[in-house]
């Protein structure tokens, strides 16, 4: 049975978009230009005021000025469908060439990045003066927009040369970002991790590449669209598989994530919002032009891409959402929280590619949406998470939830944003992660329609791990607000934090913002992807309109109306403050003394923390964490073991992926190279005769050969 997804409603909305960009319509070249002009500005300023006066207020104003400029370019080639293509061949300007096409799929990642950017650029300018007196803050504003720009030039490159020189420069000036404190040992072996893996994960793209040279002749991506019908499937194998390791260790894939939570804790807060929010993200844009660009996915010949897809995708979002629960490091805990979006995108992705090899096209359609609505959703409310935690080491210069605590008072807005993102991330409504979670949740249960019963059964097991990360997600974030934010501060940095700048809170109050919007008004989010892929199933719908899914006999099984869903949720909190005004009367205030079981006053000592609110999950799944417990006794007197004086206890976790899988073969690298250093003697006369060996060898060679 087919199935048909669709929006009840017209197309007012949308028409009346376009209509909007043609009549304002600035050509996309001349935006493309200025976007990348001002970026360049920013990082060229950065350097050249440094230590004037507005330096630091112009490094940051200029981004979020070009970012501005990036939301318009993409909502033009959107809507006004003014695609941008520009080629400077190697006989011009450059030594390679250089090739940007700009279609509805780049546009998208652009306003991701322009999204984020501009929020981001306006936090930074408060939250670079946390650096100011003790790092030199125009290298932070110099790499900030080399950052932004390098990304922009990712998802608008059109060859392989141009793309990967960009990817590069992406992942170096994050390499640089993570080592910004370079004085911190620790930030320097994340450094280390980090571009380790992120070259690893360059050379097995490169390999796709040239793999798809191969068979192309060309290193321009246009040849590798034109070449799909003509590529024999062994190929398309091959290529597939290559990309997906080198996409996926960008975008944090398990086993290949290791990197992730080491490199976003040790980048400024700002940084970590950027590589968190989008940098991972052109790991998915690149997986989809690989799936639905230069293959074109729909034959049950792929459907084993698919199903790796989900299954990794499934694999990875448990994982990084049992990890996000037991860490007591804000940062890090985000940083795994990152690891299981991206496992919740890439199972979408891979339900559309089953989808689509079955010849179910609108659910292809739908999984497809719920993927990308999950990858904006995941670049607003990251960013805004990340903020937040950057916002809480500003003030408190911590990331020990343990040392934090009571922070809703000294940190009122703060606060209220940090929650705005723990609700969105944690899918409830009214909030944007809701949406994407839901149409996830529903694509997954349509599989149904799936004419396999064993494929049926198998994709079952998907979608009880994604409703064990939905579970998780929640008891994660729970967790982070609950512990650094309400009951008592817990250390000095907590008691005595106050609120962050200005500037600080206008960003975050930029995706907060968005957050909200695209969870009430889900008809911005879902015809800005379906204009931007140009998918012709799903038509537009006005923002008072349901959603809702219909099978081929026209009945509906699922349906959504998020204005609905706020509306009642309004109501109802409207409701409850009016009932208990008016039953309760005026808040009367008394207090009693608590029962103390014998301790006296009760303190910041007795209440829970991070590690123990984590403890159930940390022991149901110690065979992931191997935890370690540790206690300390002091006694009264050592005669007297029966009398206490302080009892402490730590507990520690080991990362399973870190001890099984990379320590060995970091182990046996070293022992090899070892092995292979020991020619290396500071000998003349050594050095001659393994060229007298080496000349032997060749003569026998060359002799012996026919």
């Amino acid at each position: 049975m087919a199935s048909v997804w669709s929006f009840y409603g017209n197309d007012i909305s949308h028409a009346a978009c376009r209509q909007l960009f043609v009549t304002l319509m600035i050509s996309s070249l001349i935006l493309f230009q200025v976007t990348t002009l001002l970026y360049s500005t920013g990082a060229f300023l950065a350097l050249l005021l440094r230590g004037r006066k507005y330096s630091n207020l112009l490094a940051y104003l200029l981004p979020a000025t070009a970012s501005l400029f990036a939301i318009v370019l993409s909502a033009n080639v959107i809507f006004a469908k003014d695609a941008l293509r520009i080629s400077l061949t190697r006989d011009t300007l450059l030594p390679f060439g250089f090739d940007v096409f700009i279609d509805g799929i780049s546009a998208f990642f652009i306003l991701l990045i322009g999204l984020v950017s501009l929020a981001v650029s306006l936090y930074s300018i408060g939250y670079s003066k946390e650096y100011e007196g003790r790092k030199d803050t125009s290298i932070l504003g110099f790499l900030f927009n080399i950052f932004i720009l390098s990304m922009l030039l990712v998802v608008t490159s059109n060859n392989v040369f141009a793309f990967l020189v960009f990817w590069e420069v992406m992942s170096l000036t994050s390499f640089f970002l993570v080592i910004y404190e370079h004085e911190q040992e620790a930030n320097l072996k994340s450094g280390m991790t980090y571009i380790v893996m992120t070259h690893l994960g360059t050379a097995f793209i490169l390999a796709s590449f040239l793999v798809m040279y191969l068979q192309t002749g060309s290193f321009s991506f246009d040849a590798f669209r034109q070449s799909v019908p003509f590529t024999p499937l062994q190929v398309k194998d091959i290529v597939f598989i290559l990309a997906f390791i080198g996409f996926g260790t960008k975008a944090g894939i398990v086993p290949l994530h290791i990197w992730l939570p080491q490199a976003h804790p040790s980048a400024p807060s700002n940084a970590s919002a950027l590589m968190s929010a989008v940098m991972i993200k052109t790991a998915i844009y690149g997986l989809i032009r690989v799936l639905f660009d230069f293959n074109g996915v729909g034959s049950p010949d792929y459907t084993w891409w698919g199903i790796l897809l989900l299954f990794t995708g499934a694999i990875t979002s448990v994982i990084g959402a049992l990890y996000a629960v037991i860490e007591k490091d804000i940062k890090r805990a985000l940083a795994f929280s990152s690891i299981e979006n991206v496992g919740i995108i890439l199972t979408g992705l891979g339900l559309s590619v089953i989808f689509a090899s079955f010849n179910l096209t609108a659910l292809a359609v739908l999984a497809l949406v719920a993927s990308m609505y999950h990858t904006l959703n995941h670049a607003v409310f990251k960013s805004l998470l990340f903020m937040g935690a950057g916002s809480i080491l500003y003030a408190t210069h911590t990331k020990n939830m343990d040392a934090l605590g009571g922070l809703v008072r000294k940190m009122p807005w703060t606060s209220l944003l940090f929650l705005v993102g723990a609700l969105s991330i944690s899918g409830l409504p009214p909030f944007n992660g809701f949406i994407s979670e839901w149409l996830t949740m529903q694509a997954l249960l349509s599989t149904s329609q799936i004419p396999n019963s064993t494929l049926e059964i198998t994709i079952a097991f998907a979608s009880l791990a994604f409703a064990l990360t939905a579970g998780l997600a929640v008891a994660a974030f729970v967790k982070i607000f609950g512990i650094s934010f309400l009951s008592r501060g817990r250390s000095d940095h907590a008691l005595h934090a106050i609120e962050v700048p200005r500037s600080m809170l206008i960003g975050k109050g930029v995706t907060a913002l968005a957050a909200l919007t695209l969870g009430v008004l889900p008809f911005i989010g879902i015809n800005l992807i379906t204009s931007a892929f140009n998918i012709q199933s799903a038509h537009p719908a006005s923002p008072f309109d349901t959603i809702t899914l219909q099978n081929a006999s026209g009945s509906n099984f699922a349906s959504l109306s998020p204005f609905t869903v706020a509306l009642l949720l309004a109501s109802v909190a409207l409701a409850s403050y009016s009932f208990v005004r008016i039953v309760g009367g005026p808040t009367r205030q008394v207090v009693y003394e608590t029962w103390d079981c014998g301790f006296g006053v009760l303190d910041e000592r007795m209440e829970y923390t991070a590690t123990s609110l984590s403890q159930p999950i940390r022991k149901i799944f110690k065979v992931l964490f191997k935890p370690r417990n540790s206690v300390q006794i002091e006694f009264y007197a050592d005669s007297n073991q029966y009398m206490r004086k302080t009892v402490r206890m730590e507990s520690t976790t080991r990362s399973l992926f870190e001890e099984r899988l990379y320590t060995p073969v970091v182990s046996a690298t070293i022992f090899i190279f070892d092995k292979i250093r020991r020619i290396q003697t500071g000998k003349v006369n050594s050095y001659l005769l393994y060229i007298l060996i080496t000349l032997v060898l060749l003569l026998i060679f060359v002799r012996l050969s026919p």
